[in-house]
This record gives structure tokens, C-alpha cells and sequence, in this order.
């Protein structure tokens, strides 16, 4: 039997749903199939960002015929189980495995989501293609550097309850203790790289970004860059509601401090 993935959504949402259902395969003893699609939401390849993972990746444009003809393979021929967000997150998203089998003992499934599939999951299995990481970054970030994630753009919750006098905060309390400590400025805002640069000057590194449009596959390994940078960091202060922030942190194992004003 087999779990056919499709990822949706962004670079760190598409990662822990790979985990996610990597996971579930292991628990139902099952063979884990990625069907990884490129789209308005993220315009590049697994093999452009990654390193190959243990577990068979297909790779196509969503448009294309190839995944036409997957998916009407998986639904039609073979019968798969189709579910959705929707259907996660009424019903599996963040309950255990139990769940899963219950559901679909006996037959394939074919998940397509953007969602946790199930909260545990080995991101270890993720190593960042060495051509993107040696070729774009001109930053290294280690325990001397605390890494700070402010999403904006789309991202209302995080704009609403993340505010940047907070960051502002964590900053300057940090500088107090130690008035040599670098800090690792991750946003898809100009104006708040902008802000603290001008706030804290040498203290601030910053990744210099090529696009921030994420139907260009540069700015795909922009954010990688970005994500990678700031999982190397002693610790994250993170934005609320950012699989980003979380992703940075759980990738390598550090602490992530959310930074958030009372709801």
C-alpha cells in the first residue's frame, strides 16, 4: 500500500508536510511517494532547493500533462483515497496516527494539503543543495548570532501580533547583555530590514535578497538561504503564525521564542 503526497503552499509549509507524511508511512508501514508540483505558490524544484530524500519524488509543473496524467492515475486507475485540508484539519491535524489508519486501513491514499499531518516528523531528512548555499549566501551565522524572523506582507496575524517595536525590544535587552552579539534579520519587507539597520546599525546581518516573488525560482532559494541562515543562529525570535519561524528552528534543533503581544 502507499501514501502519494502532494505538498501545497509555501517552501516550510511543503516541508512539514513531507515530515509529516514521511512519518505516517512509517507508522503504517507503507511506501511514501512526493509528488512535488510547481506553481504561483512556489515556483521551483525539489532538486534545485534539496538534496535527494529517502523516499520517491516526481516533479513536475502543476499545469503540466505528466501531473494531469498522475492524478488521474492515482484517482481513477487506482482509486486512491483522495483528502484534503479540509478534511485534515476537521479531522487528523494534530491527533495521532490512529486516526489515519482508521480511516483508511486497506487502501492508498493521495493527501494534498499544506497542513501538519501529523505534529512529528524527522527534518533532518532535508539538506540544503551546497550550489544554493555556497553561491548566494555571503552570511554565517552561529552561537554568537540570534536569528530574527518578522513575516509582513500577507501574513496578517504576524503583522497584527507581532509588531516590530517588540523585535525593537528583544533586541535592545539583548544588546544590553551583550553588547557584541550580531543578530540575523530574516523578512520579506525592505522597510523593516530598513528600520533596524538604521536602529542598530553593524549589529544587523542581513541576506541580500535577489526577488521576493515567489513564482521566481530565485527568490525559492532566496527563502531558503534566509531559512537556512537562520536555523544556523543560536536561537530564533519568531513572528506569530509563521510556519517559517517554526521550520528554522526544528530543522536544527534550537529554541524559537515567539514574539507576540496579548491577544
Amino acid at each position: 500500500m502507499k501514501i502519494i503526497i502532494q505538498p501545497l503552499g509555501g517552501l516550510c509549509n511543503r516541508m512539514r508536510v513531507i515530515v509529516g507524511a514521511a512519518e505516517l508511512a512509517k507508522q503504517m508501514h507503507r511506501q511514501l511517494i512526493v509528488i512535488w508540483t510547481q506553481d504561483a505558490t512556489l515556483n521551483a524544484k525539489f532538486s534545485d532547493l534539496f538534496e535527494p530524500i529517502p523516499y520517491k519524488m516526481v516533479e513536475c509543473p502543476l499545469d503540466s500533462w505528466r501531473y494531469k496524467a498522475l492524478y488521474h492515475w492515482y484517482k481513477d486507475v487506482k482509486r486512491c483515497m483522495i483528502l484534503d485540508d479540509e478534511w485534515i484539519s476537521n479531522n487528523a491535524r494534530g491527533k495521532e496516527y490512529d486516526v489515519w489508519r482508521d480511516k483508511i486501513e486497506g487502501r492508498n491514499l493521495f493527501l494534498q494539503t499544506n497542513l501538519d499531518i501529523l505534529l512529528d516528523g524527522d527534518y533532518s531528512i532535508f539538506k540544503a543543495q551546497p550550489s544554493v548555499i555556497k553561491e548566494l549566501n555571503n552570511v554565517e551565522c552561529d552561537e554568537n548570532t540570534i536569528g530574527l524572523h518578522i513575516r509582513r506582507t500577507d501574513n496578517a496575524n504576524a503583522i497584527k501580533y507581532s509588531p516590530t517595536t517588540l523585535f525593537f525590544e528583544k533586541v535592545e535587552a539583548e544588546l544590553k547583555n551583550n553588547p557584541q552579539m550580531k543578530f540575523y534579520l530574516a523578512t520579506d519587507d525592505p522597510h523593516e530590514e530598513q528600520a533596524f539597520i538604521d536602529k542598530f546599525g553593524e549589529s544587523i546581518l542581513i541576506y541580500q535578497k535577489h526577488s521576493l516573488d515567489r513564482n521566481n525560482p530565485v527568490a525559492i532559494k532566496d527563502a531558503l538561504v534566509d531559512l537556512y541562515n537562520l536555523s544556523h543562529c543560536k536561537k530564533i525570535y519568531g513572528s506569530y503564525w509563521s510556519s517559517f519561524s517554526d521550520t528554522a528552528a526544528i530543522w536544527t534543533g534550537i529554541e524559537k521564542i515567539e514574539v507576540k503581544r496579548e491577544i
